[in-house]
């Protein structure tokens, strides 16, 4: 066989003479030198035609060279690599030469009574490890089955005390809407009662000066009339006991402070009426 060198040699001889036949055609048939356009003479000489095809040639030739070159040092790069991997084929071809006998070997060996029974123990080892496993795959599906009816039982019992604490929550609430409702209703009737007492006071003082104011200005009362006459309102506390010696004027003024102490004071009550109302609400 050829070598590739050889190869690219012959083609590239066979693509310089194909070259050079076919610029000597064209030389030939269609270009003339620039002082014969003009005049009707001769195409070029033999010398001109030699003279391009020797700079022609040596052009191809410098190209070769060079592409040669580059083919050359990419072939011993490509050589290089191939020694390297041959020898590394070499070398796995002999471990494994190795390894394969040594295997052999060991396989072709009988096996000793000491091995066999450990071999026989590990067997059963693993028989009883098989066993203990299927058993604690069976205790934990019981313990599942067990922890699931009791998270059940765990939900339930939350429900149920839930909807209790809801229950007793919603009790309290009544309870204690209920007991704010009474506290104050017993306010509204302190109250009231407190502002009557004080307004019995209040009367029970202006009717005490207004009668004092009265006997004293009047011209037909004494001294001693006007003590007696406060002393029995202060024991009557605004009865309808007239006084002996100024009748009209005593009926009078208790007629006047009684008809005001029966009225309630309406201004407290229809404020804590308002009250309860919007606590209520």
């Amino acid at each position: 066989m050829f070598d590739l060198d050889t190869l690219l040699i012959v083609f590239y001889i066979f693509v310089f003479s194909v070259f050079n036949f076919l610029s000597t055609a064209i030389i030939i048939k269609y270009y003339r030198p620039q002082h014969q356009q003009n005049n009707n003479v001769q195409m070029f000489n033999r010398e001109d035609v030699d003279r391009l095809l020797e700079t022609q040639k040596n052009e191809i030739m410098m190209k070769f060279s060079e592409e040669k070159e580059i083919l050359s040092k990419e072939n011993a790069v490509i050589q290089s690599k191939l020694e390297k991997n041959q020898n590394n084929s070499l070398k796995l071809k002999r471990l494994l030469s190795v390894y394969e006998n040594e295997m052999k070997k060991v396989l072709n060996q009988p096996l000793s009574e000491t091995d066999s029974a450990k071999l026989k123990k590990a067997l059963n080892e693993n028989e009883q490890l098989k066993k203990k496993t299927i058993e604690l795959e069976e205790t934990n599906s019981k313990l599942n089955n067990e922890i699931q009816v009791q998270v059940y039982k765990f939900n339930a019992l939350r429900v149920r005390t839930e909807s209790r604490l809801e229950n007793a929550s919603e009790q309290l609430s009544e309870i204690k809407k209920v007991a704010n409702k009474e506290i104050l209703a017993l306010r509204l009737k302190l109250k009231d009662s407190q502002s009557r007492l004080a307004l019995g006071k209040r009367q029970y003082d202006d009717m005490a000066k207004s009668s004092v104011e009265f006997f004293s200005n009047a011209p037909n009362c004494n001294s001693y009339e006007l003590s007696n006459h406060s002393n029995d309102i202060s024991t009557s506390n605004g009865s309808d006991k007239s006084s002996p010696i100024c009748p009209s004027s005593s009926s009078s003024l208790n007629s006047n402070s009684w008809s005001t102490s029966d009225s309630p004071p309406l201004s407290s009550s229809n404020g804590e009426s308002d009250n309860l109302k919007n606590e209520d609400n």
